[in-house]
């Protein structure tokens, strides 16, 4: 699926029409449409649809073998619909593959085999993603961190440091808000409203000192910078 198709589904999904979406990535309808049709969105880009379509990044912009992408190309989408029980899914796949057996043919266990690849690739991102903010939460410090992925995930130095980079400064600090939210009654719906308006993704991404603050402070942070953003183009 290209990144047209990909973009498609998932506006229609969403239903949320393409023109509006372009509105609120602040193009031109006519520039997205031809940044799709070239398959030229940026990460940048795809990072901002995400969080305006209220689903994460790792959710719908990812490579069969799970590794985050940095080009529009050999994207896979994941239907947006929170964390699927993993390790369910695998046991089905490996009954599917048990009661076929011989009788299929070596393409439908290659097709099934990839998709199983597929699901235990994102069940490690996710758990990648829960360990590291546990361990956060527990004050561990970062090299620790480091190591712990190298060891138990098998992950090299570079990607372990950029994993508890993103995880800490953007991921975290954004979970950490929502269940804030959450805490002083927003509602679901009212929380990904919040997190869409105030572009909490982008903003923890392009601001590095944001995710420093509390829940509280971020909250009010989020809201000046939006205020100043808007005064300032009411100037113009």
């Amino acid at each position: 699926m290209n990144t047209s198709e990909m973009v498609r589904e998932l506006c229609k999904a969403m239903n949320i029409s393409l023109a509006e979406l372009a509105r609120r990535l602040q193009q031109s309808p006519q520039n997205f449409f031809k940044k799709i049709k070239r398959d030229s969105l940026t990460l940048e880009e795809l990072f901002t649809i995400a969080d305006i379509l209220g689903v994460r990044y790792e959710q719908v912009f990812v490579r069969p073998n799970g590794e985050y992408i940095s080009t529009a190309n050999e994207l896979q989408w994941v239907q947006p619909k929170g964390e699927r029980n993993m390790t369910k899914v695998k046991g089905t796949f490996e009954k599917i593959m048990i009661e076929l057996g011989e009788t299929a043919n070596a393409a439908v266990q290659d097709y099934i085999h990839e998709i199983l690849n597929n699901v235990v690739e994102r069940e490690k991102q996710f758990g990648i993603q829960h360990a590291v903010e546990a361990l956060l939460d527990s004050n561990v410090d970062d090299d620790n961190i480091i190591r712990y992925l190298e060891k138990y995930w098998g992950m090299h130095d570079g990607e372990a440091i950029e994993a508890v980079r993103i995880i800490k400064t953007q991921v975290h600090p954004k979970n950490e808000l929502k269940y804030y939210l959450k805490k002083q009654g927003y509602s679901d719906e009212e929380i990904r409203d919040f997190v869409i308006t105030y572009r909490v993704g982008p903003e923890l991404r392009t601001d590095h000192e944001l995710w420093k603050l509390s829940p509280v402070k971020l909250v009010e942070k989020l809201k000046d910078i939006k205020e100043k953003r808007t005064n300032n183009r009411e100037d113009k």
